[in-house]
């Protein structure tokens, strides 16, 4: 498969493949793990072709106990990085002292702890070195080893030393000078890439900068007249509205409370949504179906996996975000008799990329209510100058992360620390104003302007697209999904 061959390399003498891109090594029957965590950017279908064909190969190590680790000192293998960092532990491995140990490690602490559990070593120094000055007493390993490894974690992950000496032949070889021309001339590439993309970025942040109305009759766009998106948010700054809907920055802590209650209030009611919670009768009852309904489907599916409900829980943080950072903001009154589109006024303004007033929807009296219990256990928060830059940086970093990393993102990243926050008592007393506030947004009667709903202008925000303008039907429905399956 010519797909497979030009991403991995055939390191039969060893019994592995190496990745091109990732300069690792892997076992055949992880194919399937490693092009899903590194190379989410293929599709599925090409991924599945990949993972097929590498199970039609024989002749290579499927355990990491059948890897056949080369001879220390034998030439780089070509394709896994290279570390000229590492330390070999020098002590006698046996008693007779006729082997050394050879243990190989990148790490100083790691080595002086092998050496002292492993052969007794005992540091001659006592404090810190003073400036300048090496340690005294007797070290027990080397410095400067050349080494490699197949991967970056469990047996695979061990450093074996390699030939120091190949790899400057190979310098040689090439030349200084044909490698000090290679290099300006990449240089130059690099230089003239990055100046022609600085110039597209810029002229494509400009085109889609601001939120227009799709009024033009050429140019018909279905789905974006029925949604009516670009008439509810025109004028607004894109950029600026995508970051109305991100994860709680670090100086918003009463929302990153109110964000942990939202998260704790879905994960709650999944795990209500059981025979053993509601019961055998509720449970049918809720699921049952109508006589000649073209689907066969479930009404309620609360058998979502761990992954799709991070999933939707980020949006539902999401949409909270947006009430919590907009509603005290003073609203865009849209021009009477216009179809809702902000105009031009005397002094030039209302085609501006607004960024400090909201888009026009109006809370109830319900909905304000519990917004206002909220506030009384969490507080408020403070605007800081420098969170804007702080949201682009946590947002560029979650970009880069593929489907598989996303989950350890959250495990990490995506703890509140609500326990150094709120008492027991009141977490308790937030979960419940929390789900009434829920309740409240999706009993929110319409009239005559669906967008008078919080929850429906939460909604057309998603639909933003910083890049591309708007986002496709496809696109968006992952959002539709879990607004409607978490409500």
């Amino acid at each position: 498969m010519d797909q497979f061959n030009q991403l991995f390399d055939y390191a039969s003498r060893y019994g592995i493949i190496i990745c091109r891109e990732c300069r690792i090594g892997c076992l055949l029957t992880q194919c399937s793990t490693h092009l899903a965590a590194r190379h989410a950017h293929l599709t599925a279908r090409s991924r599945r072709e990949m993972v097929q064909f590498a199970a039609g190969i024989k002749g290579f190590a499927m355990t990491e106990d059948q890897v056949v680790w080369p001879v220390s000192g034998s030439d780089p293998i070509p394709g896994l990085a290279i570390y000229k960092d590492g330390l070999r532990c020098t002590a006698k491995a046996t008693t007779e002292g006729l082997k050394e140990c050879g243990y190989i490690n990148r790490d100083i602490r790691n080595m002086k702890s092998h050496c002292r559990k492993e052969h007794g070593w005992v540091s001659k120094q006592r404090g810190r070195p003073a400036d300048g000055l090496q340690p005294d007493g007797e070290k027990s390993w080397i410095q400067g080893i050349h080494c490699q490894k197949f991967a970056g974690a469990g047996k695979l992950g061990k450093l074996f030393e390699v030939n120091s000496q190949e790899e400057e032949k190979k310098m040689d070889a090439v030349g200084r000078g044909a490698q000090e021309e290679e290099v300006e001339i990449s240089q130059q590439l690099e230089e003239m890439f990055a100046n022609i993309s600085s110039q597209l970025k810029k002229a494509e942040e400009n085109l889609y900068s601001t939120v227009e109305p799709d009024e033009n009759r050429f140019i018909p766009n279905a789905w974006l007249d029925r949604t009516g998106w670009a008439k509810h948010l025109s004028a607004f700054n894109r950029a600026w509205l995508r970051s109305l809907v991100q994860r709680p920055r670090r100086n918003e802590r009463a929302l990153a409370k109110l964000s942990w209650a939202v998260e704790t209030v879905i994960y709650k009611a999944q795990k209500s949504s059981t025979t053993k919670v509601m019961g055998l009768a509720s449970m049918n009852y809720i699921n049952r179906r109508e006589a000649g309904n073209d689907s066969n489907e479930k009404p309620l599916n609360t058998r979502q996996t761990g992954l799709t409900m991070i999933r939707y829980s980020r949006v539902w943080v999401g949409l909270i975000g947006y009430i919590w950072r907009t509603f005290k903001l003073e609203a865009v009154l849209p021009a009477a008799g216009n179809g809702g589109i902000v105009e031009e006024d005397e002094e030039g303004e209302g085609w501006e990329e607004v960024t400090q007033k909201r888009p026009m929807y109006q809370l109830t009296a319900r909905q304000q209510e519990c917004l206002s219990r909220i506030i009384d256990i969490v507080g408020e928060d403070k605007d800081e100058d420098d969170s804007e830059g702080m949201q682009e940086e946590e947002e560029e970093a979650y970009n880069r992360l593929s489907i598989v990393e996303e989950s350890e993102y959250y495990s990490k990243a995506g703890e509140y620390n609500i326990e150094d926050m709120l008492e027991d008592e009141e977490e308790a007393q937030l979960e419940n104003k929390v789900l009434a506030f829920l309740l409240s947004l999706l009993d929110h009667q319409l009239k005559d302007n669906e967008y008078q709903s919080v929850l429906i202008s939460a909604a057309a925000v998603f639909g933003v697209d910083v890049n591309q303008g708007w986002k496709s039907v496809l696109a968006y429905t992952p959002v539709l999904s879990a607004i409607i399956t978490r409500r």
